[in-house]
């Protein structure tokens, strides 16, 4: 049981009770006070005394069974609150141990994600290096190409066709 679930049930159980006590109370609040009754009834003073001290009687003994009634219920809800207590206690012993886990996990997976990042980095900066040293060579080689031809074509024509041969060179005006 989650610790939600567990605090639905108890706030169920306490209203649950505390309507059955009240409806249970009830009947102790219609009565006629001893004031109303007074009005109501003309009579000597003894029968009016007899009147009081029943009502006395009447209200000791309804306080008493509110007492009593309200003992009972503390008594219930202390219990329910120890029940209450102890399941916290026991899903604690498994939430702190298992907060830590996590936290242990949350770090080693920062710590994975950063060696990650960097491997990344490095071999996008190793593949860069790579692609611009091959592009380098390429036009290295094609560049060799060029001027070993062109020196061979030299050597067969017995003249340059380069920029600075006369072939290109304009006459002026």
């Amino acid at each position: 049981m989650s610790a939600e679930e567990v605090a639905k049930a108890f706030v169920q159980h306490y209203y649950t009770t505390f309507d059955t006590n009240r409806a249970g109370l009830a009947s102790l609040y219609a009565r006629v006070t001893l004031m109303e009754r007074q009005a109501l009834e003309k009579g000597d003073v003894s029968m009016l005394a007899t009147l009081r001290i029943g009502e006395l009687d009447k209200l000791v003994a309804a306080m008493r069974q509110k007492q009593a009634i309200t003992q009972t219920a503390m008594a219930h809800y202390e219990s329910e609150i120890g029940h209450i207590d102890r399941e916290v206690a026991d899903i604690m012993a498994r939430y702190t141990p298992m907060c830590k886990r996590l936290e242990a996990r949350r770090q080693e997976r920062d710590e994975l994600q950063h060696h990650l990042d960097v491997a990344t980095k490095q071999f996008g900066d190793v593949l860069a290096a790579t692609k611009s040293r091959l592009r380098a060579s390429s036009h290295d080689h094609v560049k060799h190409i060029r001027q070993e031809a062109s020196a061979e074509l030299t050597s067969t024509r017995g003249y340059s066709l380069g920029r600075n041969s006369t072939v290109y060179q304009k006459p002026r005006k």
